[in-house]
């Protein structure tokens, strides 16, 4: 897919007093690039980077529980930074996620695990601003036309004008 590149994570189920979980543990290198084009003092997740799978749901159909634990998996992600004023993401997809998913009974995706924009896919969260007073950015404007809410990760160069990271800053 065009802007999509491929990536492997590693897969952590976890049962606890909090209910069922399962994430894939993402390459922090995808979040250390996101957050280089975000405002200055976003705030860190206060989990290592990871892709939420199930969160807050039941699973229906136990059977595939903890199948391939601890083993790789792949997935998509688009580097494009999206942000609804208070959350920064990037896009993540994977047909193997969401065959799981529905081999638990669940759906392809849920409220948990799409994005805060809810489209139906997965996410990476880079940071947020909560608990911040001034969630103004304090980088320089970028280049004329450029939005920096929802602005693509450079990579050799913008992906929308083709100019180098400096020439925005």
């Amino acid at each position: 897919m065009n802007g999509w590149h491929d990536s492997t994570g590693i897969l952590r189920y976890t049962h606890d007093s909090t209910g069922h979980k399962l994430i894939v543990e993402v390459d922090p290198g995808i979040v250390a690039v996101a957050r280089a084009l975000t405002p200055v003092g976003l705030n860190h997740q206060k989990y290592a980077p990871h892709i939420s799978v199930i969160r807050h749901e039941v699973p229906i159909d136990l059977t595939l529980w903890g199948l391939n634990d601890g083993l790789p998996i792949n997935f998509e992600y688009n580097p494009f930074v999206h942000d609804d004023g208070k959350y920064y993401w990037v896009n993540a997809m994977s047909a193997e996620l969401e065959l799981l998913r529905l081999g638990l009974g669940l759906p392809r995706t849920s409220v948990q695990s799409r994005p805060p924009d809810s489209r139906p896919v997965f996410h990476i969260t880079i940071g947020n601003l909560k608990g911040m007073t001034n969630k103004a950015s304090t980088r320089p404007a970028p280049a004329p036309n450029h939005q920096f809410r929802s602005h693509p990760i450079y990579v050799n160069g913008c992906v929308i004008c083709g100019a180098t990271e400096s020439a925005h800053k």
